[in-house]
């Protein structure tokens, strides 16, 4: 049929407009070629690098977006033996500590209630508990980037 034409390396796919009638030759016939070309492109060792800076950079792109904008909730945890506390549950879906974590929150101790008497209603609350957040956020998942050469450094 029209393999021989086929230039895989190239992607020039357009001798299989002949075969693309039925959705069984979808199936059976043009997309594990598709397939097949896509993942000989990505697995050859000068693109794998491209694609492992693109992927990196694409995903740091976006968590320098959320670190301006991070997503958190407040809450009062009772202790029985010490004052109650603040705490911050923050949506966290990058990597902290050197891992990413199983469902994505990570819990940040704000302030003992001793110090926001009117607890979660106390207007000085917001901004002291975005910053105690940053700075864990700064201090456990540094930012961290890849050279061209891709040897990862922090900022």
């Amino acid at each position: 049929m029209a393999k021989k034409n086929l230039d895989l390396e190239k992607f020039d796919f357009r001798d299989l407009s002949e075969s693309t009638d039925s959705p069984n030759a979808l199936e059976g016939y043009i997309i594990p070629i598709i397939e097949s070309a896509f993942n000989s492109f990505c697995n050859l060792k000068e693109n794998k690098k491209i694609i492992e800076f693109y992927e990196f950079y694409k995903e740091k792109i976006e968590e320098l977006n959320y670190r301006s904008n991070i997503q958190y909730t407040l809450s009062i945890a009772k202790n029985r033996s010490t004052n109650d506390t603040i705490l911050a549950k923050v949506k966290w879906p990058y990597k902290i500590k050197g891992e990413y974590r199983k469902y994505g929150y990570i819990s940040v101790f704000i302030a003992s209630t001793t110090k926001f008497p009117k607890g979660l209603k106390d207007h000085n609350l917001k901004p002291f508990a975005e910053q105690k957040i940053y700075d864990y956020i700064n201090k456990n998942a540094p930012i961290e980037l890849l050279d061209i050469s891709g040897k990862p450094y922090h900022i």
